[in-house]
């Protein structure tokens, strides 16, 4: 399988602190979309991830946010991964397989970037922005190992079911895809000027806010513009008021509904994929890519540069917004955003799974 082998091999790999649309999002994308699995493909998926040949209500919820507790039992041990204790243990043995595995979420396409480039095209101005391993890659992968016949291996079938559905909700969410890019040259840093021209963007010198996990509306690290598209906006649709509040049941049930409605109108016949299965997850990510450029998700002046540069590989600028818009009027703007791509990532997760070649 030669994805899976470029994966293995790949070295390249970027820092990325958040997960696309925390579990609420990510729950509330698989919930609806196994409203519309095919009963071939819903006995198919029961059976791999071990519940006979029917599959229970959540089922696809619950394996789609594995992926995150892996990486949260990685990066702060047991306490913060939500695991059982054979959960623990199978996630530690994937994490030392692939210790790199939360790079795996994301790729940072500079936002004035036409697409998410062609494999075949090795001269593309921005291959140099992708890795064999990032979400476009990964989700080959997975779909790969889905269609071979028999065990596979260093990773499992259940393993790389959860994966895939956690990785479509991931590559819908447009920060997850674009990134902005600044010099950061003396002069520039008090004032720092957006970089959309992927030319420009590679040059020396030139760092990236990993996906606004960099751009800060306060003093607070937490309080930046990649968690406020994973968790605030996707919590007021919920009916959540704040975003500091965790989620009730019932804000989730109400967030599953509000998608499956959405998924009943004629528009969401257009979100679907036709063609290759294995050349959606690129298109997915051109799309989330035009939805960053379109909505003006980075329309921010900046200022207060900072290069945070621990290591070369994981270097990047972080700054702090400076209004327009507000937080408040930003967040209003763009929470018809947020549920336009959870609609999208709902319809197109059952759409793939349902396209798959199932092999036992």
């Amino acid at each position: 399988m030669q994805l899976f082998l470029l994966w293995i091999m790949a070295l390249l790999v970027w820092p990325h602190d958040a997960s696309a649309w925390e579990s609420l999002g990510h729950e509330a994308i698989a919930d609806a979309a196994q409203e519309h699995l095919s009963p071939e493909t819903a006995k198919s998926i029961a059976q791999i991830l071990g519940h006979g040949a029917t599959l229970p209500p959540h089922a696809l919820a619950k394996a789609s946010t594995w992926p995150d507790q892996i990486r949260d039992l990685q990066r702060h041990g047991t306490a913060a991964s939500k695991l059982d204790e054979h959960g623990v243990k199978e996630a530690q043995a994937f994490n030392a397989a692939f210790p790199d595995n939360a790079q795996w979420h994301f790729v940072n396409l500079p936002l004035g970037s036409a697409h998410y480039p062609d494999d075949a095209d090795l001269d593309d101005l921005l291959t140099p922005f992708t890795s064999p391993h990032d979400v476009v890659q990964m989700l080959n992968v997975c779909i790969e190992t889905l269609e071979t016949v028999g065990e596979v291996t260093p990773w499992t079938k259940t393993q790389a079911l959860r994966w895939l559905i956690h990785l479509v909700g991931d590559v819908h969410q447009p920060l997850h895809v674009a990134t902005g890019y600044y010099r950061t040259t003396h002069q520039d840093l008090p004032n720092p000027v957006l970089i959309e021209n992927p030319h420009d963007a590679g040059r020396v010198g030139v760092l990236g806010d990993r996906g606004g996990n960099d751009l800060l509306f306060s003093d607070s690290a937490r309080d930046n513009l990649h968690a406020l598209w994973d968790s605030c906006l996707v919590k007021a649709l919920a009916g959540i008021g704040a975003c500091g509040k965790a989620p009730t049941a019932e804000d989730a049930a109400r967030l599953v509904h509000r998608i499956i409605q959405r998924m009943k109108l004629a528009s969401s016949f257009d979100y679907r994929s036709s063609g290759e299965h294995f050349s959606w997850a690129a298109h997915w990510a051109t799309d989330s890519l035009k939805t960053a450029r379109e909505s003006k998700a980075y329309a921010f002046v900046r200022r207060n540069g900072i290069v945070r540069d621990s290591h070369m590989a994981d270097a990047s600028i972080r700054m702090t917004i400076d209004a327009p818009p507000t937080k408040t009027e930003y967040s209003t703007n763009h929470e018809p955003v947020v549920e336009t791509q959870l609609t999208k990532a709902a319809v197109r997760l059952a759409d793939l799974l349902n396209h798959l070649a199932w092999k036992p």
